[in-house]
């Protein structure tokens, strides 16, 4: 047990805190092995309001105090409120004093109207102590390295930042461990500054008792509640969430060490300065990457500054919670005897021998214990290898063997301790077995099985419409029954994304797509042989509900191991199969249905898609990086025959409340609360809505009234086929020249509305070519006037077919599973819906009119993408969901 001192101000806490592992389901980077990780893909409110947040949130607050800081990215749902909450749960959580809170800035009048968040705008408190830019810039910064209101009685336990302006280059923030800065030092030297206090003063802010404008009340505690901001606190510190020592003296605000002459104190200081800024492997510096970036840590074991080198706007909000009275706890643990203590050394004869071994550094007076060094990076312990191998034999292979925390990146030669906790990872950037490290024609390979995959499942969505007059007069129904047989499949894929985007997330891409259509093709074979009406609908139902499986996934895995810009065109290709797929659909069955029957449409594409699933069973690799991390663990426990080596997903269990969330409850908040999302759903499903009625309007024109061959009544589709073909080739120019440039303008930072320029010309085209259709109908003119007029049409329909996609993703980043969700759902009810009123609409209007109506009301859309492109980051910026402006 910490034995507390007589300080008023006393933790909760009566041990050091254990986490119990919840975060371990969590995506987690070790940024550098002696402090600060990264959570790759956690959504801090989704923990906040979890049922289990308060356990969450436990081990998150006991986490920050282990690894110093931590950061979250793209926390677009975290606004100032549920900022607040969150630093304020964290510190209840993790034992603040009952009597204090969140801290009350005394200048916050000069910064906002909240006294529990600070406005950080760095050009400000510049301007507000008197700083020149140019001088400024130009002196040394090390003594910027603080610890935040250390001048207080109670001084912070926690501290937030999160960004809402990110610069393009610069301002970034760095954090040292003052954990490891203890145990650097020797051991006298350690004995020394824990018998110092040190004094902390920030004197710049006592004139403000004066001004109307500051703050008089408690600061967070009602020991912070005078205007002197002085105080006295020791010069090493226990953290009582811990129990680790911390070395808490030096940086800004600390005026001078108690009790000693001028010259010592000079010298101390100088001692602590150069822990702080000539030990890199200590330190941790963040790169602010996009607007609601967070990071928080603690400010009893770390210090931080910021660089002074942003190019561009830089606003922040600080939110912090106060902390115990600083208190040294004599029976209290370093971090390293702590870690040797998890590690067995002090029961293990071997390493306690080590432990004796010193040797003497380059500069001929440093020393070095062995274990601590190993512990800090592998390959120092090969520097002490020939020293101490002739005194203990056998020692290299037992720390190998033995050592924790061992990094994958150092791993020697045939250890068996490549990866601490038998957790397998990726072994860096560059490992070959990563999806983004494959060779072009591999990734090539994945895009053109995704491709030709897809297109089976597309093209049999439309390809049963064709042969609707056999089954018509087979079954003795109206037209209207047998265009049932296209809607019905588009309804199995409009239930189908909930189930297979889950899925794909806990098996990966390949298998779900190649048991998806492996059963669709079986249910396809199902309506060839049906001999009612019951059984072939049916049997449609389920063909769309399990041919969705690529429609759902293949976004997905096209994007899996491409970068920014070549992931737009990869795609853009895929996604152009799932649009021209149905357009294929009615022109390869006119021939078949008329030369066969309708049966043999359904057996084309029972074959191909046998073939095909065969074909990616073979020959497809999975991309999804955590499937491809778990071939790479199945490999290796079979050469190492270890067992035990699993990834975070074979780890992890089905989490049915998250799929629920994700798939089918937040897609409606979404939508009930989103402009973005649902104007450009309703845009995009539209456009699909209308894809679906040209195959029931084309034969109306050019084989009733232009009295066609049935067989060639589906042609013209090929105008706007080869207008899709022309959008895609604008689409891969304009990411390629134009996106590509402002990706390297903005340092690597997407604007969402850059995307929207192609939609707004896909805008005016799309009605433009609609209209020439109309009328060109007349069959007094000739037919390839009307033919051509697909052309535009089709080059305006996928530009904002794609534009859509990749808007909607840009837009809700973080939360894009959501989004596409809905969308899917209203553009397979869209393309459901529109077949069964074509007939009747364009035999009441005529041809001209009724197609004139639609681009009636594709005119009537040209402001959305407009509107979205003016002003869409300020609409963001209303949202709880999307992605803030950067």
């Amino acid at each position: 047990m910490i034995a507390k001192t007589s300080n008023p101000s006393q933790p909760t806490n009566s041990e050091p805190m254990k986490a119990v592992g919840l975060l371990d389901e969590f995506n987690q980077k070790i940024t550098v092995p002696a402090i600060g990780t990264e959570f790759l893909d956690a959504d801090l409110v989704e923990i906040m309001e979890a049922t289990n947040s308060d356990e969450l949130l436990r081990d998150l607050a006991i986490t920050i105090a282990e690894r110093g800081v931590v950061m979250f990215r793209n926390q677009v749902r975290l606004d100032g409120e549920k900022h607040k909450q969150l630093i304020d749960r964290l510190g209840k959580l993790s034992g603040r004093p009952e009597e204090n809170g969140l801290l009350k800035h005394v200048l916050h009048p000069l910064y906002n109207d909240d006294p529990e968040m600070i406005t950080l705008i760095p050009e400000r408190v510049a301007s507000r102590y008197g700083f020149n830019e140019v001088n400024y810039k130009r002196q040394n910064h090390a003594k910027e390295w603080h610890t935040d209101m250390a001048f207080e009685k109670d001084p912070p336990a926690f501290s937030s930042l999160r960004l809402a302006d990110v610069p393009p280059a610069g301002g970034d923030t760095m954090w040292v461990s003052l954990y490891d800065a203890y145990d650097r030092l020797s051991p006298p030297f350690q004995k020394l500054f824990e018998g110092l206090t040190a004094t902390w003063a920030m004197p710049g802010y006592r004139p403000y008792e004066h001004d109307e404008r500051s703050y008089k009340g408690p600061r967070g505690s009602p020991r912070n509640a005078d205007f002197e901001f002085e105080a006295r606190h020791p010069c090493v510190r226990t953290n009582p969430v811990t129990g680790w020592k911390a070395l808490w003296v030096g940086g800004g605000h600390c005026a001078f060490i108690n009790n000693v002459t001028s010259e010592e104190n000079t010298d101390l200081l100088n001692i602590v300065d150069r822990l702080i800024t000539k030990n890199h492997d200590i330190q941790v510096r963040y790169r602010w990457e996009h607007a609601n970036d967070i990071a928080i840590w603690d400010n009893r074991s770390v210090l931080h500054i910021p660089t002074r080198d942003q190019q561009g706007k830089r606003l922040g909000y600080r939110v912090i919670t106060i902390g115990e009275t600083p208190y040294l706890d004599p029976n209290s643990v370093s971090k390293l005897e702590a870690q040797e203590a998890a590690a067995g050394v002090e029961n293990d004869p071997k390493l306690q021998a080590l432990k004796s071994v010193n040797l003497m550094g380059m500069n001929g007076t440093k020393e070095y214990r062995c274990v601590e060094y190993w512990q800090l990076n592998i390959q120092n312990a090969y520097k002490c290898e020939e020293t101490f191998a002739n005194i203990i034999p056998g020692t290299r292979d037992y720390l190998l063997q033995n050592t924790m925390s061992v990094s994958p990146m150092d791993k020697p030669p045939g250890s068996q301790c490549r990866y601490p906790g038998n957790r397998v990872v990726w072994d860096g950037p560059d490992d070959p077995e990563h999806p983004h490290n494959w060779a072009l024609w591999r990734k090539l390979s994945v895009v053109v099985l995704l491709t030709l995959l897809t297109l089976v499942i597309t093209i049999q969505s439309s390809i049963f419409g064709t042969g609707a007059t056999d089954f018509d007069k087979e079954f003795g129904v109206s037209n209207e029954v047998g265009i049932l047989g296209t809607t019905i499949f588009l309804l199995g894929f409009a239930v189908g994304p909930p189930f297979w985007a889950p899925i794909s997330e806990l098996y990966g891409r390949k298998w779900p797509m190649v048991i998806g259509v492996t059963i669709a093709s079986l249910f396809t074979l199902m309506v060839s042989l049906g001999q009612n009406l019951a059984t072939i609908f049916l049997g449609r139902f389920l063909s769309g509900l399990f041919g969705n499986a690529p429609i759902s996934i293949v976004g997905g895995a096209a994007t899996d191991n491409w970068n920014a810009i070549d992931r737009g065109i990869s795609l853009g290709v895929v996604i152009g199969a799932v649009f021209s797929g149905p357009m294929m659909g009615p022109v390869i069955g006119g021939f078949v249905a008329e030369n066969l029957n309708w049966r043999w449409n359904l057996w084309l594409m029972i074959i191909a898609g046998f073939a095909m699933a065969l074909i990616c069973a073979l020959f497809l690799e999975e991309s999804y990086i955590p499937r491809a991390l778990v071939k790479k663990a199945k490999r290796i426990r079979k050469e190492t025959g270890n067992d035990k080596l699993k990834t975070e997903l074979e780890e992890a269990g089905v989490d049915l409340k998250r799929i629920i969330s994700v798939y089918l409850v937040r897609p409606w908040k979404l939508f009930a609360t989103e402009p973005i999302l649902v104007f450009v759903t309703i845009y995009q499903s539209f456009i699909y809505g209308i894809v679906y009625l040209f195959f029931t309007s084309i034969p109306i024109e050019f084989k009733q009234i232009r009295q066609w061959d049935p067989q060639l009544a589906q042609l013209p589709l090929c105008a706007m086929l080869i207008g899709v073909s022309i959008g895609s080739a604008i689409n891969v120019v304009y990411t390629k020249r134009i996106l590509a440039r402002q990706l390297k303008q903005t340092g690597g930072g997407l604007v969402p509305e850059q995307r929207l320029p192609l939609m707004i010309v896909g805008g005016f085209l799309f009605p433009a070519g609609l209209f020439w259709f109309a009328w060109t109908s007349d069959p007094n003119v000739p037919w390839p006037a009307m033919v051509v007029a697909g052309i535009p049409t089709g080059v305006g329909m996928f530009l904002i077919w794609i534009q859509c996609f990749t808007y909607l993703i840009d837009v809700y980043l973080p939360i894009a599973n959501s989004a596409i969700a809905i969308n899917s759902l209203s553009r397979s009810l869209f393309g459901a819906g529109f077949p069964l009123f074509t007939t009747a609409m364009y035999n009441r209007l005529g041809y001209a009119w009724a197609t004139s109506l639609l681009a009636f009301l594709g005119v009537a859309m040209i402001p959305v993408p407009i509107v979205f492109y003016l002003y869409g980051q300020r609409i963001r910026s209303w949202s709880k969901f999307a992605v803030k402006a950067e």
